[in-house]
């Protein structure tokens, strides 16, 4: 069901690549957009990193069950002698997805939080 699920939700992509990661409480999955197949799975604890690079779109699926957050960290590219901008959002994390397109890195709490 997971697999149709994320299909579907890839249909209209064009132009640059889509990686697909779902996230859960203690596993990672990571999809190849077409032909749709699983690459990798993983267990994870603590942060899960990831890079989503120039002309990439990040498929992010945050998979706990239950009426539940995530801690999100998006790090964006800076130039030597600037500041990284980092944004931290509180992400709904029951069955959401979220997009982000490169570049930047993306580091998200394997734990739930309380909002």
């Amino acid at each position: 069901m997971l697999f149709t699920i994320l299909a579907i939700l890839f249909i209209n992509s064009k132009a640059q690549d889509t990686t697909c990661t779902v996230v859960t409480v203690n596993k990672i999955y990571e999809f190849q957009y077409r032909p749709t197949k699983l690459l990798d799975k993983r267990d994870c604890e603590g942060y899960v990193y990831l890079e989503v690079k120039e002309n990439e779109v990040l498929a992010l699926h945050l998979y706990d069950k239950e009426e539940t957050f995530r801690k999100i960290f998006v790090y964006y590219p800076f130039n030597e002698g600037e500041t990284q901008k980092v944004k931290t959002y509180n992400l709904e994390s029951k069955s959401n997805v979220y997009f982000f397109n490169g570049p930047k890195e993306i580091a998200i709490l394997t734990n739930s939080i309380a909002k």
